[in-house]
């Protein structure tokens, strides 16, 4: 399934840098929230990841979280982060809300990622509207039952582009 891999498989989002930001062109980030920044469920983002996502926003890079939460604890992770906007619940790989998003604030997919954990939500859903796709490693095995299956599939994908030409990955070990 190579027409699926992401360009970038990264062990956590600490390894996507300025610099790797600055290669792909981008301005504008569209972020995952469960397992992508924060364990499943939990609301306080960890300050190691706090410090990311100011230091980008300090750079310029404008960031919209895009989660399948719930929109009121999405909300305060939203505002805690002094993100740009925010899609709580997103309807991942569905496209009606994003796309309003991206015609809102005037988002060039060319100058855009998606960075989130699932292949399945994520990825699909920025293959589907032609934005590259960062995939991170998850955070936390703690998954709803149906992503702890996808997630079976999603192991084979991961282990198989890592191990292809076609995939960076950025991270100890493979």
């Amino acid at each position: 399934m190579k027409s699926l891999a992401p360009q970038f498989i990264v062990k956590d989002i600490s390894y996507i840098t300025d610099k790797v930001l600055k290669e792909l062109s981008v301005s504008d980030i569209l972020l995952d929230i469960d397992n992508t920044i924060v364990e499943r469920d939990k609301t306080e983002v960890p300050q190691k990841t706090k410090e990311w996502i100011l230091s980008l926003k300090k750079k310029g890079y404008r960031i919209f979280l895009v989660s399948n939460s719930l929109s009121k604890r999405a909300n305060k992770i939203a505002r805690d982060l002094y993100c740009d906007g925010l899609i709580a619940p997103a309807g991942k790989p569905f496209l009606r809300r994003i796309k309003k998003l991206l015609r809102e604030n005037r988002i060039e997919k060319e100058k855009a990622v998606v960075i989130g954990d699932q292949v399945f939500t994520d990825l699909l859903m920025s293959k589907r509207l032609g934005i590259r796709c960062i995939l991170v490693l998850p955070l936390s095995k703690s998954d709803l039952p149906h992503t702890k299956l996808l997630r079976l599939i999603e192991g084979r994908l991961i282990k198989n582009w890592i191990n292809s030409s076609s995939t960076i990955f950025l991270g100890e070990g493979k």
